[in-house]
């Protein structure tokens, strides 16, 4: 089942949906009440499905919701009045406050089906040659600016890549602009 992080500004109902959780199958990764707790258990994780407030003790979710990577899934649950942009619908789903138990069990548990479908339907991707060129030298890059092993730049990579959730091209593309422009 999910890896679940969950973060609400009272930490006693946070313990709460984690028993319940618990009780489903899934595993409660952290329960928290900021929301930098949250993105350090995020990266710690890597991906899973994330449930919290609109508003926890140091951010409100707007301002924690670009650094949390793609690989994650929230089932957001915010104040009637409370203004929440529009999100991607099929990473996070509102839920108004107040709110039932069994509505954001049932979220999660629905979190997790979407993911255990896209998994089924998602098929390998086969890297071309360009591909291949292009992290080679990401690698190389690496290899060469930063003193790593083949097996670490590799490594490196790999990691970058399932934290953004991208591809590994995608990631070896971004490190290549980043030593053109100097940001690293």
């Amino acid at each position: 089942m999910a890896d679940v992080i969950v973060a609400f500004l009272k930490l006693d109902n946070g313990k709460q949906l984690g028993a319940q959780l618990k009780k489903r199958g899934h595993n409660v990764f952290s329960i928290c009440r900021s929301g930098n707790f949250v993105l350090n258990s995020a990266d710690r994780l890597g991906a899973g499905i994330i449930v919290c407030q609109d508003k926890l003790s140091d951010m409100v979710f707007s301002e924690m919701y670009e650094s949390i990577p793609r690989t994650y899934q929230i089932v957001l649950i915010k104040r009637s009045d409370s203004y929440v942009e529009d999100f991607p619908t099929d990473k996070v789903k509102c839920l108004i406050s107040p709110v039932r138990l069994t509505e954001i069990l049932d979220s999660v548990d629905e979190m997790e089906r979407i993911k255990e479908e896209r998994k089924v339907t998602r098929r390998p991707r086969v890297r071309t040659i360009e591909d291949e060129r292009i992290i080679e030298g990401a690698k190389l890059l690496l290899i060469n600016k930063k003193g790593m092993t083949e097996p670490q730049a590799h490594k490196y990579l790999t990691s970058m890549s399932m934290n953004n959730g991208e591809t590994l091209r995608e990631t070896a593309e971004k490190i290549k602009i980043l030593f053109q422009s100097g940001g690293i």
